[in-house]
């Protein structure tokens, strides 16, 4: 290879600090800044994508939520019924339905139907109610 042409394979690309020249080859794919535009374009599609995708799943949640609310109707009256009233009639219900009270395996296996479903529904009045009335039926407690 003869020097001219070297020469016509090298360009300067930018200058060193220092004031040296740095050559980098004319059919070099990553000539000067070529590098840092792809670079620099793929971070912002990929910002972009993540964005998107992420508002999309909030917007989702929001959506199955309103869906789910939405066909039913609130009750109200329990709602406050149950923030000031259910701990009490919680506490009772749990000491009286609990399943070591009762030794016949019958009774114990529907007590425990029963106290799962109590600690399931701890906070809901209603349903509590529901259970006392069970219990008494099926489990002769007395209240």
């Amino acid at each position: 290879m003869n020097k001219d042409s070297a020469e016509n394979k090298q360009f300067v690309c930018m200058k060193n600090p220092i004031g040296k020249d740095l050559v980098l080859e004319k059919n070099d794919f990553w000539t000067c800044n070529g590098w840092t535009i792809i670079a620099g374009i793929e971070f912002i599609l990929i910002i972009i994508v993540l964005l998107f995708k992420r508002r999309n799943s909030k917007f989702e949640k929001l959506r199955n939520l309103k869906r789910e609310i939405s066909g039913k109707e609130v009750d109200f009256t329990n709602i406050l019924n149950s923030a000031f009233n259910s701990k009490e009639l919680y506490d009772m219900l749990k000491v009286k339905c609990h399943p070591d009270r009762f030794i016949d395996s019958n009774k114990n296996a529907l007590a425990n139907e029963i106290f799962q479903e109590i600690s399931k529904n701890k906070n809901n009045i209603k349903k509590l109610e529901e259970l006392k009335v069970r219990a008494e039926k099926e489990l002769n407690v007395k209240f």
